[in-house]
C-alpha cells in the first residue's frame, strides 16, 4: 500500500479520486489548497506521490512543484499535475518544474488511475536499481576505476 497526498480545490474531484485511489488498494492524504498541500508534504512521512491541480489556490504550479522537489523526503516523488487546456509551452514548464506528467481536467478515472500505478512502478524500479548500484560502486575498489567509464 501506498500513501497518496491528493491535493484539489474541487470537494467532489477531490472524492473521486480519492475513491479511485482508495480502490487501487492505496491510503489517501486530502487536501484543498497550496498552504494545505505544503502543510502535509512538509509534516507526513513516507508520501509516495502526489496528485494535485494546477489552479490550487495559495500557488503556481511553479512554486508548489519547486518548492515539493526541494524537500528532502520529495526528490522522487511523482508528482501528477492536473491541468486545463495548457499550450505545449506551458506543459513543458510543468514537466521541467518537477511534474513527472500531467493529466487533463477533468481526468478520466482509467487513465489516471493507470498513470499512478505507471508511475509507483516506475518508482519503484529506480529505487531497487539504486539500491543495486551503490552495492557496486561500495564494493568498488580504488583499482576499479574502469566500473565508471
Amino acid at each position: 500500500m501506498h500513501k497518496i497526498l491528493i491535493a484539489e480545490a474541487d470537494t467532489e474531484t477531490r472524492e473521486s479520486y480519492a475513491w479511485m485511489v482508495h480502490n487501487l488498494g492505496h491510503e489517501t492524504i486530502q487536501c484543498e489548497d497550496a498552504i494545505a498541500l505544503l502543510d502535509l508534504a512538509t509534516s507526513e512521512h513516507e508520501i509516495d506521490m502526489v496528485v494535485m491541480n494546477e489552479t490550487l489556490p495559495g500557488a503556481s504550479p511553479e512554486q508548489l512543484l519547486s518548492v515539493l522537489k526541494g524537500l528532502h523526503g520529495l526528490r522522487d516523488v511523482p508528482i501528477l499535475v492536473g491541468s486545463q487546456h495548457k499550450s505545449h509551452a506551458d506543459l513543458m514548464k510543468l514537466l521541467g518544474g518537477g511534474a513527472t506528467r500531467w493529466f487533463e481536467c477533468p481526468a478520466d478515472p482509467v487513465e489516471l488511475a493507470q498513470a499512478i500505478e505507471e508511475d509507483l512502478q516506475t518508482r519503484r524500479f529506480i529505487h531497487k536499481m539504486q539500491g543495486k548500484t551503490q552495492k557496486v560502486l561500495v564494493a568498488a575498489g580504488p583499482t576499479s576505476s574502469w566500473l565508471l567509464d
